[in-house]
C-alpha cells in the first residue's frame, strides 16, 4: 500500500450503476448517493465535514483513539478503478485499505477494508460503520 499523505485534490470521484449514482469528497466521503431517485445518505458530506455516513477503526488498547478512514479527519490517497472508490493509508504499522463499489444493477453496494498489521504484535479492533445514525460494529483482526 502506498504511504500516507493528506487531502490530495482530485477531480470529482463517482460511481454509477443502473439507476443508483454516489459521488465522494476527495477523502472519500459520500456527498451523493441516490438510488432510484432516492437519497441514501442524511447529511451529505462537504471537503470540511465528514456527514454521517464513516468508517472507523476501533484499537481495542484504550490508549489509540479511533482512526477515521474516510472523511476529511482521515489521511490517504483516494482514487477510483474500474468501477469502484478506494482510499489507502496507513497508522503507525497499521496500513489499510477501503473499497466502495456498486452492484452491477445498481441496487446493491459493498464496503470491503482490507488490514495489514506491520507491527509484528497482535492487534484487536473494531470496525465502525456510521449510516445516518445507525452504528454497526464488526470485529476484524
Amino acid at each position: 500500500m502506498p504511504p500516507t499523505a493528506s487531502r490530495v485534490s482530485l477531480p470529482a470521484l463517482e460511481l454509477t450503476s443502473g439507476d443508483a449514482h454516489v459521488e465522494f469528497t476527495d477523502s472519500m466521503a459520500p456527498t451523493r448517493f441516490d438510488v432510484g431517485g432516492l437519497s441514501m445518505i442524511l447529511y451529505p458530506a462537504s471537503p470540511f465535514e465528514a456527514g454521517l455516513t464513516g468508517l472507523y477503526l476501533r484499537p481495542r488498547d484504550t490508549r489509540t483513539p479511533p482512526i477515521p478512514l474516510i472523511g476529511p479527519s482521515s489521511e490517504g490517497i483516494t482514487f477510483s478503478v474500474g468501477n469502484a472508490v478506494l482510499r489507502r493509508g496507513r497508522h503507525r504499522e497499521l496500513e489499510w485499505g477501503v473499497e466502495f463499489s456498486l452492484g452491477p444493477d445498481g441496487r446493491d453496494w459493498r464496503w470491503r477494508v482490507e488490514l495489514l498489521n506491520g507491527s509484528g504484535t497482535a492487534v484487536s479492533c473494531d470496525l465502525v460503520i456510521t449510516h445516518g445514525g445507525n452504528n454497526t460494529t464488526t470485529e476484524c483482526l
